[in-house]
């Protein structure tokens, strides 16, 4: 179990990576990309959003699909000395349809997040109840937004406008991978570890990677975003499975040879619909706050 557990703290931080990544690539040479630019600029000022993601992956063996809806509700101070107030919350459910069968296997989701301090608080429930994770993090300024947006808009490859009706725009943007590692927080790239393999060294045998956005013309803020994941499930999935051959010397290798071409049979995809209107409230049940607590190391 604490390997998953570790895979699932790892997955959580690619997560956060892949969807926060395209939200602040920029670039002022093109028309294309001042307008990328825009979105996010429009996407950043926004207190409250409302997501429903869908995550699909497909291989030989079965179908699995993650569905997931909440909200995330960033409210800046109206005074001095009043804390900013940061909370999100998902609920959903995580599927397995094994192909050639009636069988499925499926997993309800329910988590939440709340920065306190310099630190950020997760609770996810599990099937032994609820755990509760405190990682260091504190909110950025606006000064340091601003210079993050100016060093992002160096990992912008290109972008360029896939299509136009009266009501949006869909952009193509492509990403140099390495680049936005590189300016990945150093706490962030440890919670990257799993079974002592730097799962972000991992992704930089990834060279690009590519992602559609749809910006509404009135608001100008980013309404869709769509990710092909399956490089990164590829590479990241086949050098995990040669970590854990290299520690079980027992593990059998026409078995981890049959697991990898399942893998490289499989495709993984995003889509993230995102909404601005006020949405419920974000409150944290008391047997959520009332878990064990399991400090993350720095």
């Amino acid at each position: 179990m604490k390997l998953f557990s570790k895979i699932r703290t790892a997955g959580v931080a690619l997560a956060l990576t892949l969807v926060s990544m395209p939200l602040a690539m920029a670039d002022s040479r093109t028309t294309a990309i001042d307008e990328v630019m825009a979105a996010q600029e429009a996407t950043n000022k926004q207190a409250y959003v409302q997501y429903e993601m869908k995550g699909t992956l497909f291989s030989p063996v079965g179908i699995g699909n993650l569905l997931l809806n909440g909200n995330v509700v960033d409210l800046k101070p109206a005074k001095k000395g009043q804390d900013r107030v940061t909370k999100a919350d998902a609920h959903g459910t995580a599927e397995l349809v094994m192909l050639g069968s009636q069988k499925s296997l499926s997993t309800p989701v329910e988590a939440y997040a709340e920065t306190q301090g310099k630190k950020l608080t997760e609770y996810m429930k599990t099937d032994k109840g609820w755990e509760q994770t405190t990682v260091p993090f504190t909110m950025p300024t606006e000064e340091e937004i601003a210079k993050s947006m100016k060093e992002y808009r160096a990992t912008i490859s290109s972008a360029e406008l896939l299509k136009e009706d009266s009501r949006e725009k869909v952009y193509k943007v492509t990403g140099d991978w390495n680049k936005i590692l590189d300016l990945q927080d150093k706490d962030a790239k440890k919670s990257m570890k799993v079974s002592g393999v730097d799962v972000a060294e991992l992704l930089r045998q990834v060279k690009d990677v590519e992602y559609t956005m749809a910006v509404d013309k009135k608001t100008h803020r980013i309404t869709v975003l769509s990710m092909d994941l399956t490089p990164l499930l590829q590479t990241v999935g086949t050098q995990l499975m040669d970590a854990a051959a290299a520690q079980d010397k027992n593990l059998d290798k026409k078995q981890l040879e049959m697991m990898k071409a399942m893998l490289k049979g499989s495709s993984l995809n995003l889509n993230v619909l995102l909404r601005y209107e006020k949405g419920r409230d974000v409150v944290i049940p008391t047997e959520a706050r009332n878990a064990k607590v399991i400090m993350e190391k720095k």
